[in-house]
C-alpha cells in the first residue's frame, strides 16, 4: 500500500532506531550488525552495566495490548522486566545483549514510558510507545463505483490519521492518501455487490459494514422478437438476467441494416422502430443502460421484412448484340421487392422506329432477354416491369438503337516489304463501327498479275497483316472488310507491285591506295533498286594473284569500301552485290593490281656549289610510282669523308635539295628515296667532293 500520513508512525520509529544505532556506533557501544574491537582484557571485578534503550518497534499499538514489539539497546542480558506505562509486558525473550522481544500489555489511550530493568539497573524510553483506540469509520463517499475499481473514495470517521491499510470487501486499496483532513482510498477491482469498508491503524481496524456498492453494467436483454409493419417494426424483449447492481434507466433498440433506433425508459419492454424500408429484411438488437454504462447487445431477432409492392427495375442496358438483328438486354432487380420475393418480369418491344407502338407483353423468369428479328440500324423502345404475389410494379422504359454493319475501312496501303516475297499491309479503322465494336478484319489477295482472281478470305484482329509467298515483281490487288457482330462492311480494295531484287551495281573501281596494303574501292548504285530501298552492299576480295579463291563477304553501308591487308604489287578480283528486302542483285566482279613502292631514283647528280659549304643535289623522278602517286622524297648526307655515318633524313617534295654546312674539300656520300602511300623506294646513292 502506498501512503503518506498513514505511514508516519512506521517511518518515525525506523528513523529513531537508525539514529540510535548511529549514536551507539559513535560511542563504541555494541550494536547489532556492527563490529568493534574487543576491550583489552585485564584483571578487574565483573560489575553489571546499567542498560540503555535505543528505541521500540513498533512505537504504537492498540489499547488491548498483545502487539509484538522489538526493544533495541545495550546491556539487555538478564532483563528482569519490561513495563509499558508501569504495566509489565509479557513473553519477554532476550535475544542477545542488544535487543529483546515481547508483547505489549493492555493500557489506556496515550503515550507511555517504556522501562527495561536488568541486574545493572533500569533504563527509560520516555513516551516511547503510544496506545491508540481503534478507528471508527462513519462515512464513504461516493457510496458506489465500478467493479473495475480505480475510483477515489473519501472515508470519514475518527482515529483515521495513522491509517496503514484500507480494504473494500477484504481487498486492499492500491493507493491511500490524504487530501486536507480527509482520508482518500482508491477502490480495487471487485465483483459487483455491497461490501464492507475497513480502515486499519496501529490502534486496530474500524469497519463500516455494507457501506460501498460495486456496480457493473447490466447483462444483455433476452428473447428479442420483432413484428413487421408498413415501414416500421414493433420489437419486444425480456429484461436482463442481471441489472449489474443498479436500476436500468433505459433500453435502446437498433436495426440492422441502416441502424434505425428507438429508446424507451427502464420500465418498458417494447418499442416501435420507424423509418424502415419496405421490402428490406431487418434484424433488431437491444441494449440496457444503468448508472455505470450500457450492456452488451442482445442476440439479434429473427429477420422481419416490412411489406409493399415491388419497385421499378433498374439499370436496363444492352448487354450485347451477338448476331445480325439480335440484341440482348439485361436489368437489375428492383431496389425493394415490396416485402414479397419478385416472382418474375414482363417485357415488350416497340416496332422499328415507332416508339409508341408496342408488341405484346411477354412474361419471363430472369433478368435477361434476347430480342431477335430486329432491323439493323433501327431505333427501338423496351418496357419492363417486375412482379410479385401482389402484382407488377412500375414500368421502366429503355431506348436503344440496333447496331449496323461498320463503315468501310480507310487508307489501305503497303506499310513495308520486310523480306523476300512478303508485304506488310495496313489500314485505318472505319469512321463508324455501326454501333457494335469491330471485332476483326477480313483480307484477301489476288493471284499474281490477276487482279480479279482472289485467294480465300483471311481474318485478323489488327489493322495490319503480313502477306507472304508473293512473287517478286508481280502485281497484286487486295480487298479488306471490317467485321462486327452485325456483319461485314463494304470491301475496300487497292493494288501494289511486289518489289524485285536490285539490278547490278555500276562502275566499280579503285580510287586510291590510302595506306600500305590498302585499296579504296567505289561504285555507283544499281540503275534499279527493284522497288525496295537498297539496304546494304556485300563486298569480298580474292586471295593475292587468284581469280577463283575469295575471302568472306563483308557488309558495306554505303557505295564504297577500303580493302586492307593486301600484298603490294599482287593482282586481285573484287566482287560487289547490292541487297534490298527482296534479295541480292547480280554479282559484279572487277580486278585491280595492288600498288607497290616506287622504283629507285635515277640520275642523281650535284648541279652546283652556290656558296661556300653548300652543294645542290638534283635527281630525276622514279621510272615507276608503283601504282600510287609519289608524295615526296627523302635525302640525307654522310659525315665528312665517311661512307657509313649519315645525318638525319631531310624531306622535300621537289626533285632537288640544297645541302649546307659542308666542309671544303671533304668527300660526301648522298642517299635519296621516293615515297608513296605504300612505302619508300630503294635508295639512290652518289658521292662528291665539296668544292674548295
Amino acid at each position: 500500500m502506498s501512503s503518506s500520513a498513514p505511514a508516519r508512525n512506521l517511518l518515525g520509529t525506523l528513523s529513531r532506531i537508525f539514529v540510535v544505532v548511529l549514536i551507539a556506533a559513535g560511542l563504541g557501544l555494541a550494536v547489532p550488525g556492527l563490529s568493534q574491537a574487543a576491550p583489552a582484557a585485564g584483571p578487574q571485578a565483573s560489575i553489571a552495566a546499567a542498560p540503555t534503550i535505543f528505541g521500540v518497534l513498533p512505537d504504537a499499538g492498540p489499547i488491548a495490548g498483545g502487539t509484538e514489539f522489538y526493544l533495541f539497546g545495550t546491556d539487555l542480558t538478564g532483563t528482569t522486566s519490561v513495563t509499558f506505562g508501569g504495566v509489565p509486558a509479557t513473553n519477554i525473550v532476550v535475544n542477545d545483549d542488544e535487543y529483546l522481544t515481547g508483547n505489549t500489555p493492555a493500557h489506556a489511550v496515550g503515550a507511555v514510558d517504556v522501562v527495561v530493568t536488568t541486574p545493572g539497573g533500569s533504563a527509560t524510553d520516555t513516551g516511547g510507545f503510544t496506545y491508540q483506540a481503534a478507528p471508527v469509520v462513519t462515512g464513504v463517499a461516493p457510496p458506489t463505483g465500478s467493479y473495475l475499481g480505480g475510483q477515489d473514495v473519501t472515508i470519514t470517521g475518527t482515529g483515521l490519521s495513522d491509517a496503514t491499510d484500507v480494504t473494500f470487501g477484504g481487498v486492499e486499496s492500491p493507493t491511500v492518501f490524504w487530501v486536507g483532513d480527509s482520508l482518500v482510498a482508491r477502490t480495487p477491482p471487485h465483483a459487483a455487490g455491497l461490501v464492507d469498508v475497513a480502515v486499519t491503524t496501529p490502534g486496530g481496524t474500524g469497519t463500516l459494514a455494507n457501506s460501498f456498492t460495486y456496480i457493473a453494467t447490466p447483462s444483455a436483454p433476452r428473447s428479442v422478437t420483432a413484428t413487421g409493419g408498413n415501414g416500421r417494426a414493433t420489437v419486444s424483449w425480456l429484461a436482463p438476467a442481471s441489472t449489474g447492481g443498479s436500476p436500468i434507466t433505459k433500453y435502446t433498440v437498433s436495426s440492422a441494416p441502416e441502424g434505425r433506433t428507438c429508446v424507451v425508459g427502464g420500465a418498458a419492454l417494447t418499442c416501435a422502430v420507424p423509418g424502415l424500408t419496405n421490402g428490406r429484411a431487418y434484424t433488431f438488437t437491444v441494449t440496457a443502460t444503468n448508472a455505470l454504462g450500457t450492456s452488451p447487445r442482445s442476440a439479434a431477432s429473427a429477420p422481419v421484412t416490412p411489406a409493399t409492392v415491388p419497385g421499378p427495375v433498374r439499370g436496363v442496358r444492352v448487354v450485347s448484340s451477338p448476331g445480325p438483328g439480335e440484341t440482348t438486354v439485361s436489368w437489375l432487380a428492383p431496389a425493394a421487392n415490396g416485402g414479397a420475393p419478385v416472382s418474375g418480369n414482363r417485357i415488350r418491344v416497340s416496332l422499328p422506329n415507332n416508339p409508341s407502338v408496342y408488341g405484346p407483353w411477354v412474361a419471363i423468369g430472369g433478368n435477361t432477354r434476347a430480342i431477335t428479328g430486329l432491323t439493323r440500324g433501327a431505333n427501338y423502345r423496351v418496357q419492363i416491369a417486375a412482379g410479385n404475389r401482389v402484382g407488377y410494379g412500375p414500368v421502366t422504359t429503355f431506348a436503344f438503337k440496333q447496331p449496323n454493319v461498320p463503315g468501310p475501312i480507310r487508307a489501305p496501303r503497303v506499310a513495308s516489304f520486310p523480306d523476300a516475297g512478303r508485304a506488310v499491309i495496313a489500314w485505318t479503322w472505319p469512321v463508324s463501327d455501326g454501333g457494335a465494336t469491330v471485332t476483326s478484319y477480313l483480307v484477301r489477295v489476288s493471284r499474281p498479275n490477276q487482279p480479279t482472281v482472289f485467294g480465300p478470305w483471311m481474318s485478323t484482329p489488327r489493322v495490319q497483316m503480313t502477306l507472304a509467298g508473293l512473287t517478286l515483281g508481280a502485281n497484286y490487288r487486295v480487298e479488306i472488310v471490317a467485321v462486327n457482330s452485325q456483319g461485314g462492311s463494304t470491301p475496300v480494295g487497292f493494288g501494289f507491285r511486289q518489289p524485285n531484287t536490285p539490278s547490278a551495281i555500276q562502275s566499280p573501281r579503285i580510287t586510291s591506295y590510302p595506306s600500305p596494303g590498302a585499296a579504296a574501292a567505289v561504285w555507283q548504285r544499281p540503275v534499279s533498286d527493284g522497288g525496295a530501298p537498297i539496304l546494304r552492299y556485300l563486298v569480298r576480295i580474292s586471295e593475292p594473284n587468284s581469280s577463283t579463291v575469295f575471302g568472306p563477304w563483308r557488309t558495306a553501308g554505303s557505295n564504297s569500301w577500303t580493302f586492307t591487308g593486301l600484298t603490294k604489287g599482287a593482282s586481285y578480283k573484287a566482287q560487289v552485290i547490292a541487297v534490298n528486302s527482296q534479295g541480292n542483285s547480280p554479282l559484279t566482279t572487277f580486278g585491280f593490281r595492288q600498288a607497290t613502292t616506287p622504283s629507285a631514283i635515277p640520275s642523281a647528280r650535284i648541279t652546283a656549289f652556290p656558296a661556300p659549304g653548300q652543294a645542290i643535289v638534283a635527281w630525276v623522278r622514279p621510272a615507276s610510282d608503283g601504282g600510287s602517286r609519289v608524295t615526296g622524297y627523302m635525302v640525307r648526307v654522310s659525315r665528312p669523308n665517311s661512307t657509313s655515318e649519315f645525318g638525319p633524313w631531310i624531306r622535300t617534295t621537289a626533285t632537288s635539295k640544297v645541302l649546307a654546312g659542308l666542309r671544303k674539300g671533304a668527300v660526301y656520300r648522298v642517299q635519296m628515296a621516293a615515297n608513296n602511300s605504300q612505302g619508300t623506294s630503294p635508295l639512290g646513292t652518289l658521292s662528291f667532293t665539296q668544292q674548295k
